[in-house]
């Protein structure tokens, strides 16, 4: 849960109205969706300069304008880490879980095994990292999870931040250790685990497949 000068953003629950919507973070430029769409791309190297709490609050209220199955769902949680130390504990435990288990060569980017595992940063050096939650517990609210995080990613982007899914920490933030250690509900289902940051130098140039089309009736 984030602590501000307004009190705690909660879960997407609809009580929120003693925090002012957002502006976008002072300084940061705006740009189409599709520019945003089109431009976006996974960040893996960022500076260490911290995201202005101006730019978080404004990246969750865009988390939770996202399609729901209902209007008046409640289904998403966030957990905000910007304290350096818990990110490096979070890597830590992330690296150790997966040098308990088969299948190293899963982890993208790296070949690297055993103790080195331990000494990766699986968040790539970005001083935040933000995590959205399913409460419902029920399979059927879990794409709401990943619409927020597409709606979260896209307006970084429009100001000029960058973003990166970090799947391997999600199983250890699913653990009743780091449900404790960020107070999450014990019934709450982390879903996607996001870095992000200032990007350090250019992002590079992605070429993607074209779509797929296997019917189009008109």
């Amino acid at each position: 849960m984030l602590e501000s000068k307004g009190g705690p953003v909660a879960a997407n629950d609809g009580l929120n109205e003693g925090l002012p919507r957002p502006a976008f973070a002072p300084g940061r430029r705006t740009m189409t969706i599709m520019d945003a769409i089109y431009s976006r791309r996974a960040v893996r190297r960022f500076t260490a300069a911290p995201v202005p709490e101006t730019a978080i609050h404004a990246l969750l209220y865009a988390a939770v304008q996202a399609p729901t199955l209902a209007q008046d769902s409640a289904a998403l949680g966030f957990a905000v880490i910007g304290d350096r130390q818990v990110l490096c504990d979070l890597s830590e435990w992330t690296g150790r879980l997966y040098n308990a288990v088969e299948g190293q060569a899963m982890i993208p980017h790296t070949s690297l095994h055993g103790a080195e595992m331990n000494d990766l940063d699986f968040f790539h050096g970005g001083s935040l990292l933000m995590v959205i939650y399913d409460l419902s517990g029920e399979a059927r609210h879990v794409p709401e999870c990943w619409m927020a995080a597409e709606n979260l990613m896209l307006a970084a982007c429009g100001m000029g931040l960058g973003t990166c899914l970090i799947a391997p920490a999600v199983d250890a933030l699913n653990g009743a250790e780091w449900k404790r250690r960020l107070a999450v509900p014990k019934a709450a289902l982390a879903v996607a685990a996001i870095v992000l940051g200032t990007p350090e130098g250019p992002l590079p140039t992605v070429n993607r497949y074209p779509p797929e089309v296997f019917s189009w009736l008109s």
